[in-house]
């Protein structure tokens, strides 16, 4: 599966790494539309509308994306790749944790 993730054009991974810089940017935004609340506001429910556990394992599993765009991946993103894994997995927790345990190494 992490080799599937990892292309010459890694979308997933893309996606999750701007919307994860556009939160953290949010604060430097000097707009007279939107207040800054508004903003990460605005970016966060895009961001929830879009977001899957796949997003998250693309962007561990590619260190070059990781040196050039660094992110903070969430106490709760990292809890929900091991839900989604063991819903893949079909509940089979001992390839899950590996599989998890991998991830997490990275």
């Amino acid at each position: 599966m992490i080799i599937l993730l990892e292309t010459n054009k890694p979308k997933l991974l893309r996606l999750y790494t701007y919307y994860i810089f556009l939160l953290k940017e949010a604060a430097t935004l000097l707009n007279s539309l939107l207040t800054y609340s508004e903003a990460y506001e605005l970016i966060n429910q895009c961001f929830k509308k879009l977001y899957h556990p796949l997003m998250t394992i693309a962007y561990l599993c590619n260190p070059v994306a990781r040196d050039k765009m660094p992110v903070e991946v969430t106490d709760k993103q990292i809890k929900g790749v091991g839900g989604w894994l063991l819903k893949h997995y079909k509940n089979n927790k001992k390839k899950t944790a590996t599989v998890y345990a991998e991830l997490l190494e990275l």
